[in-house]
């Protein structure tokens, strides 16, 4: 019983849940039971469902309500289905997510959406959206420095586009994104520096 009590301990904390890398939270879980003395299965498993956010639950619904409980069936449900949904959600990402007529910032909001939590700033993220901006837009923001942080990438991209005019929307790269501008592109560039830095601050 005095696992039990030490485990409902108000003051015990699991890891924030992690979507974009399961495996590591829950071997985060494993060690944050030990620390806490915590061994019995039952526990644990009422612990972890406790802590899943409530869009991931739903997809382990029928592992979180079947009897007996099983705390081996809802991490290897949580790991092989997570996997599975983030798969698809970057199918479809790849798929069906252009810059068109949004502005930089619109389009990076729409992304985060589709995939979730796991998207704030990672660096498939990044490389994501970049990958959908004219490619003398992704050479100008490579000047900035490399911590600026995705959200400010988007808006000194607006500012890009809106300094340089719409035919820039023309020329997309889906490749590399690190690629360089074309020599016609440099006198935009050096032009525009300025305004993406204090757009990124």
């Amino acid at each position: 019983m005095e696992i039990i009590e030490r485990g409902m301990d108000a003051a015990f904390r699991l890891p924030p849940f992690s979507a974009e890398d399961p495996a590591l939270w829950l071997a985060q879980v494993e060690c944050a039971c030990r620390v806490a003395g915590i061994a019995d299965s039952s526990v644990k498993f009422d612990l972890l469902v406790a802590n899943l956010p409530t869009d991931v639950a739903r997809q382990v619904r029928d592992v979180i309500t079947a009897t007996p409980a099983s705390y081996t069936a809802l991490t290897s449900a949580l790991q092989a289905r997570l996997a599975q949904s983030r798969a698809a959600r970057l199918s479809a990402l790849l798929r069906n997510t252009q810059l068109g007529d949004q502005k930089p910032t619109q389009l990076l909001l729409r992304m985060r959406s589709e995939l979730g939590e796991e998207a704030q700033d990672s660096a498939l993220l990044r490389t994501l959206f970049l990958q959908r901006l004219p490619r003398a837009a992704t050479a100008a923001l490579s000047l900035l420095p490399e911590d600026t942080s995705l959200s400010q990438l988007a808006a000194a991209a607006d500012r890009y586009l809106e300094a340089t005019g719409p035919h820039e929307l023309a020329t997309v790269q889906l490749t590399d994104p690190t690629a360089c501008a074309t020599a016609g592109d440099v006198p935009t560039l050096h032009s525009t520096v300025a305004s993406l830095t204090a757009a990124a601050q």
